[in-house]
């Protein structure tokens, strides 16, 4: 089996001429569209500890919390087309987390990270996954890569890859995998 890899925009141009597959998970296009955190869901996804809200973007829960002016921007939850909203200098901005501020890196692993999980677990088709898992298992190598390139989640400096993210998520997923195959093999 081959686990998935993140790379960026321009080492994906490099790797095209080798085995494997490259998929854009920033993309407009289908399936791999709906792996973005703009992408427009008819279901909701909850908002981290606010029980009352849901939204149809992760996106719009990221930049919905974000507090602009002291405010967060709750209309971005129902968006359909989520607008940035920019603080200076980048990675400086406050989210709002049960009440309280949160810096960058802490919403990162709190609101954002945990909001792409629970889209990639519950909203995304069962045969994409699958897909996914399948070409691995037989060898394929995948690399996925966004229209960002940090992979850091700790980095303040740039927008976080959210494929980054989405290739640990599957590289678990093929592990848990891996451990029940090994399981039930020795029983």
């Amino acid at each position: 089996m081959k686990y998935p890899l993140f790379t960026t925009k321009g080492l994906a141009e490099r790797l095209v001429k080798q085995d494997g597959l490259l998929i854009d998970a920033s993309t407009p296009s289908l399936p791999y569209n709906m792996l973005s955190p703009f992408f427009v869901w008819d279901k909701v996804i909850p908002v981290p500890e606010m029980e009352d809200f849901k939204s149809k973007t992760v996106e719009g829960i990221w930049q919905g919390l974000k507090l602009v002016n002291d405010k967060i921007d709750k209309s971005l939850f129902d968006a359909k087309k989520i607008k940035k909203r920019r603080v200076e200098p980048y990675g400086s901005c406050k989210f709002l987390f049960k009440g309280e501020r949160i810096d960058y890196v802490e919403s990162r692993k709190k609101i954002y990270k945990p909001s792409y999980e629970w889209m990639f677990h519950n909203l995304l088709p069962r045969d994409l996954k699958e897909s996914l898992y399948i070409l691995a298992e037989n060898n394929i190598q995948l690399y996925f890569f966004d229209v960002d390139d940090n992979s850091d989640i700790e980095n303040t400096s740039s927008s976080f890859s959210h494929s980054s993210l989405l290739v640990d998520i599957i590289n678990r997923e093929l592990e848990k995998s891996q451990e029940c195959k090994t399981d039930c093999s020795t029983k």
